[in-house]
This record gives C-alpha cells, structure tokens and sequence, in this order.
C-alpha cells in the first residue's frame, strides 16, 4: 500500500494554520482580482471609495485571518 500525505500537515495546529493561510490567499487574491478588474473596465472613472471600501475589506480579512491564527496557537 502507498503511503498517504496530508497536504495540510501533519498536526491538527499545522492543519488549522494552513486552512487560515489558505483562507486569507483566497480573500485577499480575489478582493485584488476585484480591484483589478475594475481599474481595467472604469480607467476613465474615480473609483477611490470603492478602493477604499475593497483595502478595508482586504485589511478585515487579514485581521480577521490573524486572530485566527492566536486562536489556534491558544488552543494547540
């Protein structure tokens, strides 16, 4: 039989932290993907609110992904 390798690590505390690392890439890459699209298809107009309203939504999900991490370093 083959050996099995759980991608995510080995310890449930490795687990919990790769899931936030992958949750905070998700977030953010697709806030940025957002960000860009919408610079391409409105380069004619000023858009700075809603760049403000997608870096704080960018910011919470960072933070919100770092108190994750102190959860879990609590708790494991």
């Amino acid at each position: 039989m083959g050996k099995t390798v759980n991608i995510l690590g080995d310890t449930a505390k490795e687990q919990w932290l790769n899931v936030i690392g992958i949750y905070e890439l998700c977030i953010c890459e697709n806030i940025k993907s957002v960000v860009k699209a919408f610079e391409h298809d409105n380069s004619d107009f000023d858009w700075e609110d809603e760049a403000t309203a997608l870096e704080k939504a960018e910011r919470a999900a960072r933070d919100f992904a770092d108190e994750m991490r102190r959860l879990v370093e609590g708790v494991m």
